[in-house]
């Protein structure tokens, strides 16, 4: 008679542990969720700050060898983040890139005075770091990866 109790005690406390664990994944649920969602805004903010910035480098280099003229020429490093999806001289004289946040394109622009020229391999949209090449020639300025 010991012998059947010990075993349905076993049982019971394997159910009591399944109820109490599954009680607790229940409870821990909309935690895991939120902690996600906070990954992934952070991940989209970090990643628009890294291709503004790297806006930034590429619209003060272009500055600067526009200001000397020619011969003027400077190699940059792009950081290009996973979000790209494309760049694109529009217009001769704007540099755009589109990225995907969310689910949405999204464009980041930068206009220029002078014409704009891709050469090379043009602008790059691989994901990583990038060695570009900007310089002057007459009234414009070439721009492409090295």
């Amino acid at each position: 008679m010991k012998k059947h109790e010990t075993n349905f005690l076993k049982g019971q406390s394997s159910i009591e542990f399944l109820t109490i664990f599954g009680i607790a994944i229940l409870m821990a649920t909309p935690f895991i969720i939120s902690a996600d969602t906070s990954i992934n805004e952070l991940r989209t903010g970090t990643e628009t700050a890294e291709l503004e910035n790297t806006m930034n480098k590429l619209e003060e280099t272009i500055r600067v060898v526009e200001s000397q003229g020619e011969p003027a020429k400077r190699t940059i490093t792009m950081d290009i983040p996973s979000s790209v999806d494309e760049a694109s001289v529009v217009e001769e004289n704007a540099v755009v890139y589109t990225y995907t946040i969310q689910g949405q394109q999204v464009n980041t622009s930068r206009i220029f005075e002078n014409q704009i020229i891709e050469s090379g391999q043009g602008l790059p949209t691989e994901t990583g770091r990038h060695h570009v090449e900007v310089q002057a020639e007459d009234d414009a300025v070439r721009i492409g990866e090295e």
